[in-house]
């Protein structure tokens, strides 16, 4: 009754199998975090570029003088003018790539009541969308509409 005992552990083979197997669950986030990125980028321009709008109107009111939003899609650039505390502020918000600016008109907010000086728009294009921002002549609202282009 002699038994050769035989040593327990596992082989080469099954140690690789087994790195493998844990090697593609830790790169699959990986593979899908570009795209990740990339939708990320263009959600935190647009709430940038909301948020800068915004203050831009308000700061035409509060401080008693025109503010102005030039979209420059040649650089692929909005440019902010507006006074804050006595000074003038010149803002430059880069366009992210994947996302296309698509309008060259330039507005104002009026200093008085915050409208914009006429009915205008500011169009991106992102993919498969078309992302409109209309500003409403008199009463100084922005609204935003998602389209398929």
């Amino acid at each position: 009754m002699n038994k050769k005992s035989r040593p327990y552990g596992y082989t080469l083979l099954e140690v690789l199998i087994v790195l493998l197997v844990v090697s593609a669950f830790a790169l699959l986030p990986l593979l899908s975090l570009r795209g990740w990125q990339k939708q990320m980028a263009v959600s935190l321009f647009f709430a940038s570029f909301e948020r800068q709008l915004l203050q831009v109107q308000q700061a035409a009111i509060v401080e008693g003088h025109e503010s102005w939003v030039v979209p420059n899609p040649g650089k692929q650039a909005i440019y902010f003018s507006y006074r804050s505390r006595g000074a003038t502020r010149f803002v430059m918000q880069p366009v992210p790539e994947g996302i296309r600016l698509d309008s060259d008109t330039a507005f104002r907010f009026n200093n008085i009541s915050g409208s914009a000086n006429k009915l205008t728009q500011i169009n991106f294009i992102v993919a498969d969308q078309k992302v409109t921002y209309q500003l409403q002549f008199g009463s100084g609202k922005v609204e935003k509409y998602v389209s398929k282009k």
